[in-house]
Parts: structure tokens; C-alpha cells; sequence
């Protein structure tokens, strides 16, 4: 059997494992995650989005030039390729009001980005 001082220390440690999941998951460990799991495609479709939520401003800013294609897709999710070569790809990302994220990539690397009609997408926090 237990005595307090040891059921003490189990309660605060389990406490302790329930609030750093919590907060793994409020900070966008759970869309990291999700983002990795593999999900039966319909019609053989890619497994793209229809609406990204974190097509705003403030994630156009976050975008670094030279940032790997990786962290682009981590802050805004998978992209759609619009064109490839043997130079470059690009890829874009939409919101439901046509407003939109472009990125050009070498070897997976950003070198440029440009948007459109995201001034009114101030906030992360946008429902499709």
C-alpha cells in the first residue's frame, strides 16, 4: 500500500504527464500529427484540403525565403502544385474566397512567395 508522501508524488506526476499533453496538443502537435497519418484518398484524389484555416496574413509572414518546402507545409499545410519544371515548382494555397498563398520552390527550397486578398484574413483562428 501507498503512503501519502508516495501517492502524492504519483498524483503530481500523472497531473504533470495530462498538462504536457494538453499543451502538446493546444500548440499544434495534434496537426503536426495528423498531418503524418496516411487516410484512405476518394475518387483517387490527392489528399488535399478544400479549405485551409491557416491561409491568413500572419502565416504569409511566418513564410522565410529559403525556408524548406517542410516548414511551409507545416505552417500551412500541403499545398496544390500548380506547375513544375526542371527550375522550379509551385504551389498554392486557398482560402473558400479565392484568397491565396504562392510559393515558387528550388530543390524544395522558398525563394519567393507572393498573396492575394489576404488582408482581410488577420487571424489563425478562421473557420471554413
Amino acid at each position: 500500500m501507498l503512503n501519502l508522501p508516495d501517492s502524492q508524488k504519483l498524483l503530481s506526476q500523472g497531473l504533470a504527464a495530462i498538462a504536457a499533453f494538453g499543451f502538446g496538443f493546444g500548440s499544434g502537435l495534434a496537426t503536426a500529427l495528423a498531418s503524418k497519418i496516411d487516410t484512405p484518398l476518394l475518387d483517387d484524389q490527392p489528399s488535399i484540403a478544400l479549405c485551409h484555416s491557416n491561409i491568413t496574413l500572419q502565416s504569409y509572414k511566418r513564410l522565410a525565403i529559403n525556408a524548406p518546402l517542410k516548414e511551409v507545409e507545416f505552417i500551412l499545410g500541403v499545398g496544390i502544385e500548380e506547375q513544375r519544371s526542371a527550375e522550379q515548382t509551385i504551389f498554392h494555397w486557398k482560402n473558400a474566397d479565392d484568397s491565396y498563398i504562392r510559393g515558387v520552390f528550388v530543390n524544395d527550397i522558398l525563394k519567393s512567395r507572393s498573396q492575394q486578398g489576404l488582408e482581410k484574413h488577420q487571424s489563425s483562428g478562421l473557420s471554413c
